[in-house]
């Protein structure tokens, strides 16, 4: 495949595939489920095996925004990278977002890049201790985003695209502080509001 003599990516090419796919899913009499299920599958493949054309590395080789409070006063603990989102659920957004906004991401080479644009934006990192990621796990948030509160049905529901993208840490009680390319604090104050120097 070709734009006007250039060559597409892979990754280029993976994205307008999973547009394409979208577009089909869009179209599909209802209930599209396996198809929507193999949309799913294939957007999950599609970001790992081509996240270095997106410019980022989903490998968790990016600097991270946030850090544990924990890690930030114990520095020599044994560490872990996260997604805030894991990619589950970044794929589950991807697919969200594209059938919601349809007219927005078009299955060429315009699509491709505001896709990448998009994946780009929800890339987050996040580095806390072993310990704390044992307890992400042992809390059932791994793979899976907690439910939240809505204020407007005052009640828990789902985690959809759009809300706290750390509410698995909030969750599991996990305090964070954002962080510079450094590691400094870009705050005095904690994710929960607590004061990082007492």
């Amino acid at each position: 495949m070709s734009t006007k003599g250039n060559p597409l990516s892979k990754w280029e090419e993976s994205a307008i595939c999973i547009l394409k796919l979208m577009e089909l899913l869009a179209t599909a009499p209802p209930p599209p489920v396996k198809l929507k299920e193999v949309v799913l599958s294939t957007i999950n493949l599609i970001l790992r095996r081509y996240d270095s054309g997106l410019g980022i590395n989903l490998n968790k080789k990016s600097p991270p925004k946030r850090i544990s409070v924990d890690l930030f006063k114990n520095p020599t603990k044994e560490t872990r990278k996260d997604h805030a989102l894991p990619i589950n659920a970044l794929s589950i957004s991807i697919l969200e977002e594209v059938l919601k906004n349809p007219q927005e991401y078009p299955a060429t080479i315009v699509g491709a890049g505001l896709l990448k644009l998009f994946i780009q934006e929800h890339i987050i990192i996040v580095e806390i201790t072993k310990s704390e990621d044992d307890h992400l796990t042992k809390e059932g948030y791994r793979q899976e985003m907690p439910r939240v509160w809505d204020q407007g049905t005052q009640a828990e529901v789902p985690w959809e695209f759009g809300d706290d993208p750390y509410s698995r840490y909030i969750a599991a009680k996990i305090d964070l502080i954002e962080v510079d390319a450094n590691r400094n604090p870009v705050s005095d104050k904690t994710f929960f509001g607590n004061q990082i120097y007492p």
